[in-house]
């Protein structure tokens, strides 16, 4: 979880066992750092530094030493309502909101783990916010995704993992914040 500590200072990724213990701190970066994801095998986090120089980062669950996956902006108004980082079932991947200037919109890029190298998956139209929230389908084949085109105007879409054109699954326009699928792929909630 992100905490800005007892003292209100900047926000670091922390993690604490479920049947109790102390917090352990992964990171310590004056930046702030967010959106923390899991990797499948639960022994990385993969997680969003927000600094000029910032992007994805990932750092061993017990602590040791980060390391940078790749430069990413990111978007903090919409990091506190969005999950931008998702790992793929075989913890090769992860699908991530990002762009690649300030003035586009998000995309949804694949991003290895181990490389760093970055694969666009999705090009919104130029008057959106852009795609957000991807979550990858339990058998690795899909990334639902959220496609915003601007504030609370969100619909659900879907594209396949190896690439392709995205299909649009809703058409309400309303504000969404999160995507998570069913255990056999055939659902999203």
């Amino acid at each position: 979880f992100v905490w800005s500590g007892e003292h209100n200072e900047n926000q670091d990724i922390y993690i604490r066992l479920l049947d109790g213990g102390n917090l352990l701190r992964l990171t310590s970066d004056p930046a702030d750092d967010l959106s923390p994801a899991w990797s499948p095998n639960g022994r990385r986090l993969a997680f969003f530094r927000d600094a000029p120089d910032g992007g994805v980062y990932v750092v061993p669950t017990l602590g040791g030493t980060e390391r940078k996956l790749a430069n990413a902006h990111t978007n903090r108004t919409r990091l506190t309502q969005q999950a931008f980082l998702c790992w793929s079932p075989d913890g090769q991947w992860l699908a991530l909101a990002d762009k690649t200037s300030p003035q586009e919109p998000y995309g949804i890029f694949l991003l290895s783990s181990e490389t760093g190298e970055k694969r666009r998956l999705t090009a919104p139209p130029v008057a959106t916010v852009g795609d957000l929230a991807p979550a990858f389908s339990p058998d690795g084949r899909w990334l639902a995704f959220i496609r915003s085109d601007g504030f609370a105007l969100d619909d659900v879409y879907l594209v396949a993992a190896s690439g392709g054109a995205p299909v649009r699954l809703t058409f309400t326009h309303q504000q969404m914040s999160g995507l998570a699928w069913t255990a056999d792929s055939r659902a999203l909630i």
